[in-house]
């Protein structure tokens, strides 16, 4: 009988080991009543499965630095193949073309076109149409040349200093007009905060 009670386990012993399996964490652990274990076992086990802030923002660097790192990678795979199809020598005439037009000083002369000796050997046919844009000596000019197998097309804006590119000169003493009526309307309606 001694032998059958002995691999039985004893309910008082267990209690026990409960309570003061958790002292090593927490001191007040070892002296709480049988009612309180659980509880504190939920908060211990609930601290241990939440990350920390030193955890959290070593994640989110790790992951920055991977996705830096691809995207690296991915831009210099585009870059290598975009430079596969083009041609050094037609880069070099595109932007004498562009050199020749913004060299022209007349409207009348950017409309009736340039031609250019370019770098292949070849004479281009260049034209450039400015359009004033409300700021004043600021154009938008597009550059058209016509080649033998395609067509160059470019936009750029231009900050031009004289006055020849406005297809009317009257045309830039407008612009001056309006901004200088606009400027003063709002002054006018202008009032300091309260």
């Amino acid at each position: 009988m001694r032998r059958l009670n002995a691999l039985q386990p004893n309910p008082r012993h267990e209690v026990k080991a409960n309570a003061f399996r958790l002292s090593p964490a927490c001191g007040a652990c070892a002296k709480t009543s049988n009612s309180e274990v659980p509880e504190t076992r939920r908060a211990i086990i609930r601290y241990r499965k939440s990350f920390t802030l030193i955890e959290s923002v070593l994640a989110l660097a790790l992951f920055s630095m991977a996705a830096v790192a691809i995207s690296n990678v991915c831009c210099n795979c585009i870059f290598a193949l975009d430079m596969a199809d083009k041609s050094p020598i037609d880069d070099a005439v595109k932007e004498q073309i562009t050199s020749a037009v913004l060299k022209i000083s007349n409207y009348d002369e950017l409309d009736d076109g340039v031609e250019v000796d370019g770098l292949d050997g070849k004479t281009y046919k260049v034209y450039g149409y400015a359009e004033p844009t409300q700021i004043l000596d600021l154009f938008e000019l597009e550059i058209v040349c016509q080649r033998e197998n395609d067509e160059f097309r470019t936009k750029l804006f231009v900050h031009r200093t004289n006055t020849s590119w406005y297809e009317n000169l009257s045309d830039r003493d407008e612009i001056i007009e309006d901004r200088t009526e606009l400027l003063e309307d709002r002054r006018r309606e202008w009032s300091p905060p309260q």
